[in-house]
């Protein structure tokens, strides 16, 4: 049983932290044994790490690479990557090449590598689910044929080299190895929740904002509905990230204190199971990964009983996902996320102490909400102007109204999908997330009506980017360590 290349770096470096962790604490602790078992632990993860990657590398056969192909037809031997979803263009999703067959040798199959992004009629891959292995022949167009530069450029970045305009498709047969099996279970769970989220009200829009929001699926988000949260800046809303993780675990955490109390630490085990759970059926987005990362990374620091810093725990997801995957820096959801959270931690407690003098006790809700939104916007602007070129005029009444109706709704529909097997809880919940969905929906559409909804910007470089950005956080960290006193002392120089 092989284990993939970037699992076993994972394992690799995980089992090297631990032994480091382990060998630290036998320095002072008095329970020597156990910790040395730790350590022996550790080992032995870094050494099945460290000896799959050598044994894959010893293994490795020539492939064939996809991007280096000039055939204009041909047969490909493929595994979905990404759940369908539908453009004006048609149904689109990305593969993994396993093997292919040309035009010229059309006897036999040579084993190939890469990826390539599948555009065919609904009717085809409308039933594709990832994990599904298919075999799919059609005409190939490199991406350096695309009229839009820019978004064949963000195609190379994902080392996506090669668009197959699929003819004819079909499934394979192949039994599908033990990951990929436990992938299809999750999907199948996944594609249960969706069908249960078709009930909760007759109006479609409703719905499709329902799967996009508890579930990362826009397959059936209407592009019109698209283009009206992305006017108001309320994408973020739609976008699985911290929000969902953070009521899903505060929720998980008021449940186990009241059935279980504080005293055992086993109730944050199947936290932990659940966020991963949550984030595999959710899909590997950028913003999903950071979240779910920076959630178990805190959820060891509760179970060691150890301080959370927000900002090294930050620092460590991305260092981790990034040396996972090198291909995430260039993702824009993570990008934004991050950059986001970068500034809720530096720039919030500056606000809130500006803003502690302006209201009282009673609405000092309505002051972190706005002390966020601001925060959140001011830091993720030089990223948003980069690449939209343009800047939502009303974030500040769109994030103070549709934001906390889209929290309501995230934490009922959590409720709503755990419920599904109590029918009058599940049909009251149904009920109320739709109600709120419409109402988070009419205030997204009304800003449409307003007058100049976005602000359009000057086209700025790379470097611009990069010189703004450094001159935000330099600034609100020299802020917060002479003008304010910082929430959590040391986060702005950690």
């Amino acid at each position: 049983m092989d284990i993939p290349v970037n699992l076993a770096c994972v394992l690799a470096s995980v089992g090297t932290l631990i032994c480091i962790v382990a060998l630290k604490k036998l320095r002072w602790a008095k329970a020597e044994k156990f910790n040395g078992f730790i350590f022996k632990g550790g080992l032995a993860i870094a050494l099945v790490g460290c000896g799959s990657v050598a044994w894959q590398v010893r293994q490795e056969t020539p492939h064939n690479d996809i991007r280096k192909l000039d055939q204009q037809h041909i047969t490909l031997g493929l595994r979905v990557a990404t759940e369908a979803t539908y453009t004006r263009y048609g149904c689109q999703t990305y593969a993994q090449v396993l093997r292919l067959k040309t035009t010229q040798d059309a006897a036999s199959w040579s084993v190939a590598a890469g990826t390539v992004k599948l555009y065919a009629d609904s009717s085809s891959m409308s039933a594709l689910q990832p994990g599904n292995a298919v075999t799919a022949h059609g005409r190939l167009q490199p991406v350096e044929a695309l009229k839009n530069q820019g978004y064949a450029a963000y195609l190379r970045q994902q080392e996506v080299y090669q668009i197959l305009h699929v003819e004819q498709l079909q499934a394979d047969p192949q039994e599908a190895e033990w990951p990929l099996q436990i992938a299809q279970y999750v999907v199948a769970l996944r594609q249960y929740l969706l069908a249960s989220l078709n009930n909760i009200s007759p109006d479609t829009t409703t719905v499709a904002v329902a799967q996009a929001l508890l579930l990362g699926s826009k397959a059936r988000l209407d592009p019109e509905v698209k283009r009206a949260y992305r006017t108001a800046g309320a994408t973020h809303i739609l976008a699985v990230s911290g929000m969902h993780l953070t009521l899903l675990l505060g929720a998980m955490g008021f449940v186990f204190k009241k059935l279980w109390g504080t005293s055992t630490r086993a109730p944050w085990l199947v936290a932990g199971f659940v966020l991963v759970l949550y984030g595999v059926m959710v899909g590997p987005m950028g913003s999903v990964l950071r979240a779910v990362g920076m959630s178990l990374l805190l959820l060891v620091a509760l179970l060691l009983r150890r301080k959370a810093i927000a900002l090294n725990i930050l620092a460590a997801t991305w260092l981790v996902l990034v040396v996972y995957d090198p291909k995430l820096t260039y993702d824009v959801g993570l990008q934004l996320s991050a950059v986001a959270v970068l500034g809720l931690l530096l720039m919030q407690p500056l606000l809130m102490q500006i803003f502690a003098h302006r209201f009282t006790h009673t609405f000092r809700p309505l002051a972190e909400l706005l002390s966020a939104t601001l925060a959140a916007q001011l830091f993720t602007l030089p990223l948003v102007w980069f690449y939209f070129g343009q800047f939502p005029a009303y974030f500040i009444l769109i994030n103070l109204l549709a934001v906390p109706l889209g929290s309501a709704a995230t934490l009922v529909g959590f409720v709503f999908m755990a419920m599904s097997w109590v029918p009058l809880i599940h049909g009251g919940m149904g009920w109320l997330l739709g109600l709120l969905i419409e109402g988070m929906n009419g205030f997204v559409l009304f800003t449409e009506i307003l007058p100049l909804p976005t602000l359009v910007l000057p086209a700025i470089s790379a470097a611009f980017t990069l010189l703004l950005g450094a001159g935000i956080v330099c600034t609100t960290c020299v802020l917060q360590a002479y003008l304010a006193e910082p929430a959590e002392p040391g986060w702005a120089f950690y």
